[in-house]
Formats: C-alpha cells, structure tokens, sequence
C-alpha cells in the first residue's frame, strides 16, 4: 500500500481528477502515507482489547490523541508553536506522528498492565503458529474484503464526482463528512455486538446470542433517526463550519452540500443497520457471504446505480448521492435477512476447540 501512495499524482492523473488538485493530493500523501502500518497494527490492538470486553483503554489513547492531532496540525500548517509552516504536508506529518504515539502508548498498556500482559500477545512471535494462521485469515479475509468494498465504493465515488469540477469535489467532501460522524456510534455498537455475539456462542447460549444482535440494531436505529432529524433540521449550519458562507464563490459549494446533505438523512438509517448486521454476523463467524452482500449492494447497486443517474440523466453528484442510498438499503435489507434467517433456525456456529 505504501507503494502504491507513492505514486498518488499518476494514479489521480490516471482517474481524471482535477490537475490543479494533483500537487495538494501528492504534498499530503507524501507525509501521510507513513501512518498506515502503525494506524493498521493500532486498529489490530484496539480490536484485541475490545473483544476481551475492555475498551476504555483504547478509548483514553484515542481520546488523548485527538487534541494532540489537532495541536500539531495547528503547528505544522500554519507554523505557530515555533513550528515549521508545512501546510498539507505538516497535516501530513501530524497525523503520522500521532499514530506513532497512539500506537506505542496502547502497546504498552496491553504489554504491561493486567489482565492484558497475561496474554503475551508478543511471546515467541517468530515462531509461526500455522493453524491459528489458517483460522483467523480464513474469517479475516471475507471481512477485509467487505471493508474493501464499503471503503471503495465511498472512494470511488469521490473519483466520480471529481468528474464533475472542484465545486462538486469540495461539496461533496464537506456534505460526507456527517455521515462519516455519525456512523461512529453504529461502528462501535457493531464491535460490541461482535462481542457480545462471540461471547454467548462461546457459552453456546443461542437466546442471548441474538438478543445481542437486535439490541444492537434497535439503539442504532434510534440513533440514526435522530441523527436524521438533525440533518433535515440544520444542514447550512453544518456546512458552514467548512466553509465561508459570506463570500460569493461559497454559494455553488454550499447549496450543493446542503443538498447532498438532505440526502443523507435517507441513507444514514440504513448505512447505521447494515454496519450493525455485518458485526452480529461476524460474532457467528459469518463472513463471506456477508462479503458477497457487500460487492452486490455497494458496486453492483449503489455505484452502478449513481454513476448511471449521474452521467445518464445528467444528476452529477446528486444522481451519485441518490446510488448511496439505493446501496445502503440493499445491504441493510440482504444483511438484515440473512441474520433473520439464522435466527429463525437459532443457529450457532461450530467451534473450534484449541488442542
């Protein structure tokens, strides 16, 4: 992956973006790029600490590292704090050394503090343990696969609407970044129905197995009409905060994000249940068919879907938008179906007993 951000420049050249927006993109990459491996092994980390039932500790870390960003953000791209000016490439750097810090205090924590250090997640790491290879990339891959295809089809649809001038490009950038926000809450009660999930199969415990599943998805689909509702209610105020309404070549961006935003109040509900479904599944170790689900609704539906609106019928970001939520119904409706039909059969997944 590092290879590949190292040539950004073609590859956006290649996809039709923008000239002017080429040596923006390459001075923030260039820094940038350098906190994969460490925001990647942080995530793996995380992950470790939250199945065992206790994520506050990854939380703190987050939590400190937040304001940190944003201090050296502040420093680096504007030169204050004694600090070199680097703009993009000081927002860059920022947020690579954050990782660095974030992913060295949480290895700390699971390497030295109970009830994490008696797992010893590092003890004898050279010494490959094939089986345990083989079951975890068996149920990590389908799901590396879906957050391939979620993760493309938001991306892609960037380099589909770069099609359409900076306007569209800077609008869309602002009006995404809501339902990036809110699909947080959704994201960790996904993880804890994973948990939840795990731990009554584990126990073979069918009944608090599902029950897990559906309280996931009722507190978060009570949260995503709320969140709905605040969308429909105050959308200018939130584009606002990007941009400076009171100048004349603001207007095209703003009144192209509030529209963008308006459309996003009738997919963040199913964009809320298909993340929850995706982690109760995964807690029954349900992961390529839910992959499968995933390349149908998100390329073969949403994308399809919104580059034809956009091209087609002449829509642009708005035909796009609209393919968001024809994909994330679908996942929703597919995903959802799926964990209804386990449920009905009240399975539970075989499991595997370490030797």
């Amino acid at each position: 992956m590092l290879m590949a951000l190292a040539f950004t420049p073609e590859i956006l050249s290649l996809m039709g973006q923008p000239p002017e927006t080429l040596p923006h993109a390459d001075a923030y990459i260039s820094t940038l790029m350098w906190s994969l491996p460490l925001a990647t092994a942080f995530t793996v980390l995380r992950n470790f600490v939250s199945a065992l039932g206790r994520p506050r500790p990854a939380l703190w870390v987050m939590l400190s590292g937040l304001p940190l960003n944003a201090l050296l953000d502040y420093g680096l791209i504007y030169g204050n704090f004694g600090l070199p000016r680097l703009e993009l490439v000081g927002a860059g750097l920022a947020t690579t050394i954050i990782n660095i810090a974030m992913f060295s205090a949480l290895l700390a924590i699971v390497l030295f503090r109970k009830p994490f250090s008696r797992y010893a997640i590092l003890g004898r790491f050279w010494r490959p343990d094939w089986p345990q290879f083989r079951q975890i990339f068996r149920i990590g891959l389908p799901i590396a696969g879906t957050h391939l295809m979620v993760a493309g089809f938001f991306i892609g649809a960037v380099f589909v609407i770069g099609a359409f001038g900076t306007e569209a490009i800077a609008a869309h950038m602002i009006a995404i970044q809501l339902p990036h926000i809110s699909i947080m809450i959704p994201m960790g009660l996904s993880q804890a129905a994973t948990v939840r999930v795990g731990h009554a199969v584990g126990r073979r415990n069918v009944e608090a197995a599902y029950r897990a599943g559906w309280t996931a998805t009722a507190m978060t689909v009570c949260f995503m009409i709320m969140m709905s509702v605040v969308v429909m209610l105050v959308p200018e105020a939130f584009v606002k905060l990007f941009i400076d309404a009171s100048r004349p070549e603001s207007a095209d961006v703003m009144n192209l994000a509030v529209s963008f935003l308006v459309l996003a109040a009738f997919f963040q509900i199913a964009d809320g249940i298909q993340e929850v479904m995706s982690g109760a599944l995964r807690g029954l170790n349900d992961t390529v068919i839910p992959m499968l689900i995933a390349g149908i609704s998100y390329w073969g539906v949403g994308l399809a879907t919104g580059v034809w609106l956009a091209f087609s019928h002449d829509l642009q970001g708005v035909g796009l938008w609209l393919g968001f939520i024809f994909g994330l119904s679908c996942a929703a409706i597919l995903l959802g179906w799926r964990f209804y039909r386990f449920f009905k059969r009240q399975h539970l997944p075989s499991i595997q007993t370490p030797t």
